[in-house]
């Protein structure tokens, strides 16, 4: 699957530990910090051609486990100031503490080094660890979705758009121009390094969802279904704004469609 989607090699668990005979396993695969040091070693070896590299972190996922020779940080738990409804809070900050350190270990290397000015890193997340934040009011519920997306690099700004909705269909048309590719992709979503531009844009500021959720600046609904909508932020001055907008809602569902038939077209292809 993998290679049909355009990879040429796979690096995993058995990889890891032909590479690293010491390297021990966790419920779900080798330990992270092998995937980091393999990656490390990687990017110093010449390269013929531009590398692409997408690293998936398994340690942050339950039972939550760490490698037995891994020193927890100690916290103040009484600063943490989101929810605490679930037993698998501090067991899951841990994992994740483990997994975002070893991220940053890896991008302090690089932005110190020769292959700093050559290379884009940028970092996001399948949830927000659902269970643990402040949406415990209808007004917040929409960030119950939302995922980092961290990027590194000189000259970079986001401006608006950190307040803006946007989702992982946005992510690789933002990378794609850090690296001079203005052409020749899918555009699945828009360039969030770029001020977005009005109503009239025909990639307006979204979050999408392949399961049927979407969610404007004004508020959230599920695709097809008027009666849905709730507004994000209520405003009595903006009242009139925040109302389900048909035309959006079926450009949305349009744009899901174009993205899903490009997807199976090019799986066909690769058969």
């Amino acid at each position: 699957m993998l290679r049909t989607q355009g990879f040429d090699e796979v690096i995993d668990a058995s990889f890891l530990q032909r590479t690293y005979p010491d390297a021990q396993m966790g419920i779900w695969g080798v330990w992270d910090h092998y995937v980091f040091r393999y990656l490390s070693q990687r990017l110093k070896e010449p390269q013929p051609q531009p590398l692409f590299v997408f690293v998936l972190t398994a340690t942050n996922h339950p039972p939550y486990d760490l490698p037995p020779d891994h020193r927890r940080v100690p916290r103040e738990d009484a600063r943490w100031g989101g929810e605490r409804n679930s037993k698998d809070l501090w067991p899951n900050l841990d994992t994740w503490h483990y997994a975002t350190d070893l991220l940053g270990g890896l991008v302090q290397e690089v932005r110190t080094g020769p292959l700093a000015r050559d290379t884009v890193i940028a970092a996001t997340g399948d949830h927000n660890v659902r269970s643990f934040g402040l949406y415990a009011t209808p007004e917040r519920r929409h960030l119950m979705s939302q995922v980092p997306f961290v990027l590194w690099g000189e000259g970079l700004a986001c401006g608006p758009q950190r307040q803006l909705p946007a989702s992982h269909a946005d992510m690789f048309p933002t990378l794609f121009p850090l690296i001079g590719v203005e052409a020749g992709y899918v555009r699945s979503g828009r360039d969030l390094l770029r001020a977005p531009a009005g109503a009239s844009a025909t990639m307006p500021p979204l979050s999408l969802a392949y399961y049927g959720r979407a969610r404007s600046a004004q508020g959230s609904w599920t695709l097809g279904d008027a009666g849905s909508f709730v507004c994000t932020r209520p405003d009595p001055k903006r009242a009139s704004d925040c109302r389900f907008d048909a035309t959006q809602d079926a450009q949305a569902r349009a744009r899901l469609g174009l993205l899903d038939w490009n997807v199976r077209a090019a799986l066909r292809q690769g058969q």
